[in-house]
């Protein structure tokens, strides 16, 4: 078994003196990153961080996020990295079902933070000032000796939450394994090479991201890392840092193209754009293949995969623009080590051609659900031989060729730009509203998100003024609930559709607005 910080040691061996990571402040060599992770390391040991201890992460895309992966990993302590996105209830009730010890937190965001559970330091992740309450970790005295790791055993590395469909947040537990499983199968797809540099937009806390970190220490390739995502800085980045591969989701693809800054850059040394977290309409596609004038990679996973269980490669994307081909609409085929079955609701096998849920199974599959038992019972499905497979909620049809083609979704969660949100969390915010008698909240699409939210109300009484009301429940749902979380629209009928067991039927609720996508997801 490889663990995480080992492959940060053996880049600091083989490329000591190569660029490692640059965020727009500093750079650092791969010796000076593990020199950062094991002086992080020996901080965080000093007070009395170890095996299996949780160690919250809440910052923007920085080197001391980056070092803090290889740190956690150096002491078999687990990271839990977390939405900057969600509001500081959200993120404070996610710290203290985790049990976190420790919370290296952003200067700009630990002030909304206060106070953290009971049993929690606040740590400033970088610089120096203080605020009451937290600690720079730079003041912190590196004394501590971390443990010799075990390497007979595969523990927890990262937990990242993503919400159930009861909209109750769960943290999938991926072990050392399940990482750097993950992380050499996708090098296959992605030939990352020493001497390349990934530019890296999307947020350290999103697997995708860990994916690409690690696959940078794995491959011993430059990160350029920026904080956040405009159209025009990386436009300027392609053009100008010679970027030879990066990871844009579909709606940064989307405005990277309609962006005038980008129109007159070209990207001589552009090799690969990865892209995915959420469905890209064909036309999109074929545009940004025209307009990026370099290879394509799709992966299609989940953060309970480490990342990817298939993917659409370059060679994949390849056709007549005239005749675009079924599988660009696809999710691709398996990575190596991964296996795939679509199944019945009996966990049968289904015939190709036939509509069947995607289960899966390999060594990046993750061990489970922190503190979660049912839930993790509830996600896999045991075959004859006792061997367990996940169950990722998508419906899909295999064709012949074996790419996967995901057609629905056996649970009712929306993506929003490739950002899980769950029904239930925002029917029982608005439900909390006088307003509000039922409601349903479903996935409509959207041309940039992918899905947008819709919630459809049955109204305590017909609104006077049905304008007003819609933006009184939009206000208290951001009261409640990060942005992204929100309706975008809101619907008032006078009854709610359900069948013969009172259950919503939310399938009859989505018809009239996907009859024309030939995609639902």
């Amino acid at each position: 078994m490889i663990r995480i910080e080992q492959l940060l040691s053996r880049a600091a061996m083989l490329f000591p003196d190569h660029p490692a990571i640059h965020d727009g402040s500093r750079g650092v060599t791969w010796s000076g990153l593990l020199d950062e992770a094991d002086t992080t390391a020996r901080r965080l040991a000093g007070l009395g961080i170890g095996a299996g201890d949780r160690v919250v992460v809440l910052a923007s895309n920085q080197i001391p996020y980056a070092a803090l992966y290889f740190a956690c990993a150096r002491l078999g302590a687990v990271l839990v990295p977390l939405n900057t996105r969600l509001l500081p209830g959200e993120i404070g009730a996610l710290i203290e079902r985790s049990g976190a010890r420790v919370a290296l937190v952003d200067q700009r965001l630990a002030p909304s933070l206060q106070p953290l559970p009971a049993g929690c330091q606040g740590l400033l992740i970088s610089g120096t000032q203080t605020l009451p309450g937290y600690t720079p970790l730079g003041a912190l005295r590196p004394d501590g000796a971390p443990p010799a790791p075990a390497h007979d055993s595969d523990p927890v590395a990262v937990q990242m939450y993503t919400s159930g469909t009861t909209g109750l947040p769960k943290g999938a537990m991926l072990t050392h394994e399940n990482v750097t499983a993950m992380t050499s199968s996708w090098l296959l797809e992605l030939h990352l090479r020493s001497h390349d540099t990934f530019l890296q937009v999307t947020p350290l806390y999103h697997v995708g991201a860990m994916l690409m970190l690690m696959s940078c220490a794995m491959s011993g390739a430059k990160m350029l890392l920026l904080p956040e995502f405009t159209p025009s800085s990386v436009a300027r980045a392609l053009s100008d840092q010679a970027v030879t591969h990066t990871l844009l989701v579909p709606a940064m693809i989307r405005w990277f193209l309609d962006d005038p800054v980008s129109e007159g850059l070209s990207f001589p040394k552009l090799r690969t754009v990865v892209y995915g977290a959420s469905p890209i309409p064909v036309p999109q596609l074929q545009r940004a293949m025209e307009r990026f004038g370099c290879d394509l990679l799709q992966g299609y996973g989940l953060t309970e995969t480490a990342g990817v269980l298939t993917t659409l490669r370059p060679v994949d994307h390849h056709h007549d623009p005239a005749a675009p081909p079924p599988r660009l609409a696809s999710a691709g085929r398996p990575v190596l080590g991964v296996q795939l079955r679509l199944v019945d609701p009996r966990g049968d096998d289904v015939p190709d051609g036939e509509v069947g849920e995607l289960v899966a199974r390999g060594p990046n599959v993750f061990v489970g659900y922190h503190e979660m038992p049912e839930a993790t019972a509830e996600a896999f499905l045991h075959d004859a031989e006792g061997a367990r497979w996940l169950r990722t909620g998508d419906l899909a049809v295999r064709d012949e060729a074996g790419f996967i083609h995901i057609v629905d979704r056996s649970k009712d969660m929306i993506l929003v730009g490739g950002v899980n949100v769950y029904p239930r969390q925002v029917e029982d915010t608005l439900r909390g509203h006088p307003l509000v008698s039922d409601v349903a909240v479903i996935g409509i699409p959207h041309e940039t998100w992918g899905e947008a939210v819709l919630a459809v109300v049955v109204p305590s009484e017909p609104p006077d003024e049905p304008d007003a009301a819609i933006r009184q429940l939009v206000r208290h749902a951001r009261t409640h609930l990060a942005r992204f979380k929100c309706p975008s629209s809101i619907a008032f009928v006078p009854d709610l559709p359900r069948n013969a067991a009172g259950k919503v039927l939310k399938a009859q609720l989505r018809a009239p607005y996907w009859a024309d996508h030939d995609r639902r997801i």
